[in-house]
């Protein structure tokens, strides 16, 4: 009941949890999107972050186990440094799965250049094609996609005449309250990206420093990017 609540706080619509561990049954599911959401989610925590990018780990000796000879090693092969087939030292986690039913299953991060993607993959039909298929989607949102800075922190924007201010201050310079930093396809160009510019209306003097004036707005590839005046 937890874990179909938290599922539906982070906007999961096709899932349901019977059991916590994945074990086959018909009423158990989720898709492909919702478990990037469920990835997304867990790698903001740092200690997720941390136990998913972990590729080998060795217990500490305990007074029922006094040797520390259990040494717990990752499935995720992206993420083992000894394996020179798959190994990628931008991938980051996550998780892999199999059930006969689901066949092989993998959700992983990559972090490059400061981009980060996430891809799921479902019903892979072997083990290494999982890791095969999920370096291609990499590959391909890399080669396609990049983050331009549009925008600075305390760039000016524009300069507006406030009609009951004295003649020294009646022109109010508009700084954009923090920097704009999209994701966007490669193939569009940015110098034709136009934001939209909202003024409040009845601005009147006097205005300090700091205070918000307006909004900027810039849509790029259907994601909007909003920032103060």
């Amino acid at each position: 009941d937890m874990m179909n609540k938290k599922a539906l706080e982070i906007g999961c619509s096709n899932t349901q949890f019977l059991n916590p561990n994945g074990i086959h049954n018909s009423n158990h599911y989720s898709t492909a999107y919702d478990l990037f959401l469920m990835a997304q989610y867990g790698m903001k925590n740092e200690t997720f972050k941390e136990l998913v990018s972990t590729s080998s780990y060795t217990l500490p000796a305990t007074n029922k186990h006094p040797l520390e000879d259990r040494e717990l090693s990752t499935t995720n092969q992206l993420i083992n440094p000894n394996n020179t087939k798959f190994y990628n030292k931008n991938i980051i986690g996550i998780k892999t799965g199999f059930t006969s039913q689901a066949g092989n299953c993998l959700v992983t991060q990559s972090s490059r250049d400061g981009l980060d993607f996430i891809a799921v993959i479902l019903g892979s039909a072997t083990s290494d094609s999982r890791y095969e298929d999920s370096q291609k989607l990499f590959n391909y949102a890399y080669d396609n996609f990049t983050l331009t800075k549009i925008k600075e922190k305390d760039s000016l924007i524009d300069t507006v005449e406030i009609e009951n201010a004295t003649k020294e201050t009646k022109n109010l310079d508009l700084l954009i309250d923090k920097g704009i930093t999209v994701i966007n396809n490669k193939s569009i160009n940015m110098n034709e990206i136009i934001p939209e510019i909202n003024i409040h209306e009845n601005l009147v003097a006097p205005i300090s420093a700091g205070q918000i004036v307006g909004t900027i707005k810039y849509r790029v590839d259907d994601i909007e990017y909003t920032a103060n005046l």
